[in-house]
């Protein structure tokens, strides 16, 4: 597995970019930046700041509720990551089900996929499970670039559209106390790279 990126939220702490830096394995990081209506990361803006610094390709990620109105979780995500450069595409990210059913969270999560390809005129990533996506998703979303977590490296079987995959929540990296999750490229590093009206 070749480890080219990271994802971090405020549950990763204080982190120490330019450490992370010394490592010449990560060219890009996802950074939370939202969640459902209203919640913002604190550590976001010092997170992207610092790290674009440093050189490393940024991007953003909203947690999203499917039980939530795509339209006020849009906002909250705009709203938080205000005129902040973006490097990579939006990812929105769905792992819950929250008693909402499929055709209810198809529906609010394209509501929301579609607002976001307004906003920044590309259609958003979509990060998930590997399950998840099996049973919710797919074949919906096929037209859509997937972001897949699966840890279990022997039974590996990403779907055609999967431009990255999470292979570890655990990984130690320069710059962090605890551990951090790691991003293998499923194709490359231009497969998420932002240039549409350069935000």
């Amino acid at each position: 597995v070749g480890l080219r990126g990271i994802d971090v939220s405020h549950h990763n702490g204080n982190i120490n970019w330019k450490l992370v830096r010394t490592d010449k394995r990560i060219q890009f990081v996802y950074i939370k930046a939202s969640e459902g209506a209203s919640m913002h990361d604190n550590k976001y803006s010092k997170n992207i700041r610092k790290a674009r610094a440093t050189g490393l390709l940024v991007g953003s990620y909203h947690y999203f509720n499917p039980k939530v109105s795509a339209s006020l979780q849009f906002s909250n995500f705009c709203r938080a990551i205000k005129n902040e450069p973006q490097d990579l595409i939006p990812v929105v990210d769905i792992e819950e089900i929250n008693g909402a059913t499929r055709e209810h969270i198809c529906a609010n999560l394209q509501e929301m996929c579609d607002l976001l390809e307004q906003e920044f005129g590309v259609k958003p990533i979509i990060y998930t499970n590997r399950k998840y996506y099996e049973d919710l998703l797919k074949p919906k979303y096929s037209g859509y670039k997937v972001w897949i977590a699966n840890y279990n490296r022997e039974s590996v079987k990403l779907p055609a559209n999967c431009v990255l995959w999470q292979f570890s929540s655990r990984l130690r990296i320069n710059g962090f106390n605890g551990r951090v999750d790691g991003n293998s490229l499923c194709r490359g590093i231009d497969e998420l790279k932002y240039s549409v009206g350069k935000r």
